[in-house]
C-alpha cells in the first residue's frame, strides 16, 4: 500500500511541477517568439520589403495577432475542430497552400514557423496527448493519411474556433 501512495505522490508532484513550472516557461517562449515574428513582419511592412503588402503577408500578420490565445487552446480542441469541421479545415489548408506557395521565402518560413509554434503551444496545454501522438507521428512516417491528418490538425491550431464548435 505504501508503494501505491508513494507512486501517487510522485506522479502528482510531477504533474503539478509540469503545470506550475514547465508549462508556463514553454508558453512564455511561444508568446515571445510570436511577438518577435509579428515585429519582423511589421518591420517588413515598414521597410517595404518585397511582397510585404501581399495577401500572404497580410494573412500571416493577421494570424500572428490571434497568437495571444496560446494559453487557452489545447490539442484536444484542435482535434475536435478538425473532426467537426473537416471540410472547412481542408478548404482552409488548400487556400493556405495556394496563398503561401507563391509567396517569398521569408513569408513561407514565417508561416511554417507559426504553425509549428501553434502546435507547440497546443501540445504544452495537452500533456495527456503526448503518448498517443508519438504513436501517430511514427505512423505518419509510413502513412500519407496520418501525415495529412497531422497537417490538418496543425492548420486547426492556427485558426479561430467557430462559434458553433462543440468544444
Amino acid at each position: 500500500m505504501i508503494i501505491i501512495i508513494t507512486i501517487f505522490f510522485l506522479l502528482t508532484w510531477g504533474w503539478l511541477t509540469y503545470w506550475v513550472m514547465v508549462r508556463p516557461l514553454i508558453l512564455d517562449s511561444v508568446e515571445d517568439e510570436l511577438r518577435r515574428m509579428k515585429f519582423s513582419v511589421e518591420w517588413a511592412f515598414i521597410q517595404d520589403e518585397p511582397a510585404a503588402q501581399s495577401e500572404a503577408a497580410l494573412r500571416l500578420l493577421n494570424n500572428l495577432k490571434i497568437g495571444r490565445f496560446v494559453r487557452f487552446f489545447s490539442f484536444g480542441q484542435a482535434v475536435i475542430l478538425n473532426y467537426y469541421h473537416r471540410s472547412e479545415i481542408r478548404a482552409l489548408r488548400a487556400k493556405e497552400r495556394a496563398t503561401f506557395e507563391s509567396a517569398p521565402l521569408w513569408i513561407r518560413e514565417a508561416w511554417q514557423r507559426h504553425k509549428i509554434i501553434s502546435l507547440k503551444a497546443a501540445l504544452a496545454n495537452s500533456p495527456t496527448w503526448w503518448i498517443p501522438l508519438a504513436v501517430l507521428l511514427l505512423a505518419s512516417i509510413f502513412s500519407k493519411q496520418a501525415e495529412e491528418w497531422w497537417n490538418e490538425t496543425g492548420t486547426a491550431t492556427t485558426t479561430k474556433l467557430p462559434a458553433e464548435c462543440p468544444v
